[in-house]
């Protein structure tokens, strides 16, 4: 396979922009049987995953080498017109077709060149509603992902269990019903209601007391980062706040940044912080030092991804990171994790990662110069690279054997990777074509999972429980029919610096947040909040989005 160099990548781009025939695929009127070339967007510039699909499909795949989270070389690529043939972003899809960078995709012809992603749409049925054309409902925008993994709340409350007992606390039932999240015995699920004040009593024990047992008291009750959403949304949850978006109270459409909890919420960390419970540092450290104080036994209690248990990139996060090797198998040297929180009303949950499986947030574009020969190419690699399960394995994970070895039984369990140095002689890395968008359907768990994931996810985040505690925004612009693009470009930047700052400062104690409520969302709606409302108030409704209809 072909790759870009730096130099390359620019020379490559004015030939786009000078030649009609390369802009088009360049080989649009090659022989029969001739090899097409075509350009995506990946990190991986050479992979085995790369030359797999080159081998089956007959062409020349040209990778420029850019992941797409690195914002500041995509900003460049986007900024120079040099965005290849296929690509993921995060751009908007209807900014990105008005401003000519992307083509449309009929959905007849994902229908018949990608039969599997078609199926998988009809499963996950706002596949087909996000990011439709506004000019042409036959069309989508954009080949849009799905995620399964993010359908629910992913973030829940842990601490370690001999942590728990050294300072007097109780975990009902721990031994009788932990269920085991990881395959090393370091982290368990505990299915226990616990309320918000069960749960300040023992962050109160954590400060007053010394739960690690290192005899210095210096434990960090709550620990938090000037990340709030991660920090802090599982808290908002126990005041009925979908942190990050929207809901009706008493018939009204709250943003989150004015919703009515958030109030309840600013007031109770106000008190936290000046009783001790939460990191002082915590605004002014980012999510790295966060994690680094939680390997270094400083922290307590915090809320993280529960589904980072046992997962080999996460090792060094929580909530692996709170129980060292050297500990593994010591009474008591075990991460608990619990439901959300059972706030003073009776709230309990969060707001789910994502509102729906296949909202269009995960999506790859097709550039407005290939042409319906070459997107036919490209739907048939995307058809099998991501909406068969050989595909998805193939250029997720590998070769069976030689890249990975399955967990349990072959094609029904976790590939787990093998280190570099126990790769045959020869092989090429895995490679991607692209990370994102994913298509991890509900089948597809066990593949994304270990074992005690899998069973986890299928028995309580995807159950009645997990469901129940999954937060859904009352309203979503899902084939982007607002104005809400224009509105956050016009006020986004004004109204985030006035909820963070009110936030920082309400949390620290510059200012009492009971007092200043009423001037803060007063302010809020001045600079835009009102007409982002507004907008909102024309968005379809989630609820019935996730059963495949579109109201308003």
């Amino acid at each position: 396979m072909r790759t870009f160099t730096k130099g390359a990548v620019i020379f490559a781009a004015l030939a786009l922009l000078a030649t009609p025939l390369f802009a088009a695929g360049g080989q649009e009127g090659a022989a029969p049987g001739a090899k097409m070339t075509i350009t995506w967007m990946s990190k991986n510039e050479d992979s085995w995953a790369f030359d797999m699909l080159e081998q089956k499909f007959n062409v020349d795949i040209i990778s420029n080498g850019i992941y797409v989270n690195d914002g500041e070389r995509v900003s460049v690529m986007l900024a120079a017109g040099e965005f290849p043939d296929v690509g993921p972003l995060w751009e908007n899809a209807i900014e990105m077709y008005q401003d000519g960078v992307t083509r449309p995709i009929p959905k007849d012809m994902i229908r018949i060149h990608a039969p599997d992603i078609a199926k998988l749409y009809d499963r996950y049925s706002e596949g087909w509603i996000a990011n439709t054309n506004p000019d042409n409902p036959d069309e989508l925008l954009a080949i849009n992902g799905i995620a399964a993994t993010t359908d629910f709340n992913i973030f829940l409350p842990m601490t370690r269990v001999d942590w728990v007992l050294n300072v007097g606390g109780e975990l009902p039932n721990y031994e009788e019903k932990k269920f085991p999240l990881d395959r090393f015995g370091r982290v368990y699920f505990l299915d226990e209601d616990f309320t918000l004040a069960q749960y300040e009593e023992l962050l109160k024990a954590f400060r007053d007391g010394d739960p690690d047992g290192n005899g210095k008291n210096d434990t960090i009750p709550y620990g938090a980062t000037n990340n709030l959403w991660r920090s802090f949304h599982q808290l908002a949850g126990a005041f009925g706040v979908p942190y990050g978006g929207n809901r009706y109270v008493d018939g009204k459409l709250y943003d989150y940044r004015i919703d009515p909890g958030l109030k309840e919420l600013l007031i109770m960390l106000n008190r936290w912080y000046a009783e001790g419970l939460i990191d002082s540092e915590f605004a002014s450290q980012d999510l790295r030092k966060g994690w680094d104080k939680i390997d270094a036994h400083l922290i307590g209690s915090t809320a993280e991804v529960v589904t980072y248990a046992g997962q080999a990139f996460a090792m060094d996060r929580p909530p692996n990171s709170w129980v060292h090797d050297d500990e593994l198998g010591k009474p008591g040297a075990e991460v608990v994790v619990l439901p959300s929180l059972i706030g003073p009303n009776g709230d309990q949950g969060a707001r789910a990662y994502r509102q729906l499986s296949a909202d269009g947030g995960y999506r790859w574009f097709v550039n407005r110069s290939v042409s319906d020969a070459k997107l036919v190419k490209v739907l048939q690699i995307i058809n099998y690279a991501r909406g068969t399960d050989e595909g998805f394995i193939y250029y997720q994970y590998g070769k069976p054997g030689v890249h990975f070895d399955w967990e349990g039984e072959a094609w029904n369990s976790k590939p787990i990777a093998r280190p570099k140095e126990d790769v045959p002689a020869g092989e090429k890395e895995v490679g991607n074509i692209s990370v994102y968008p994913p298509f991890y359907t509900s089948d597809r768990l066990k593949f994304v999972y270990t074992a005690d994931l899998a069973n986890f996810a299928d028995w309580w985040l995807n159950g009645p429980r997990g469901q129940a505690q999954s937060y859904r925004d009352a309203r979503i612009d899902i084939k982007g029919e607002t104005k809400l693009a224009d509105i956050n470009r016009k006020y986004g930047e004004t109204m985030g610096t006035l909820y963070s700052e009110f936030f920082f400062k309400s949390v620290t104690g510059e200012i009492d947040p009971a007092a200043e409520w009423d001037s803060y969302v007063a302010e809020f709606l001045r600079n835009g909040g009102e007409e982002l409302i507004a907008e909102l108030e024309k968005a379809p409704l989630v609820g019935a989005l996730r059963k495949g209809k579109l109201e308003y």
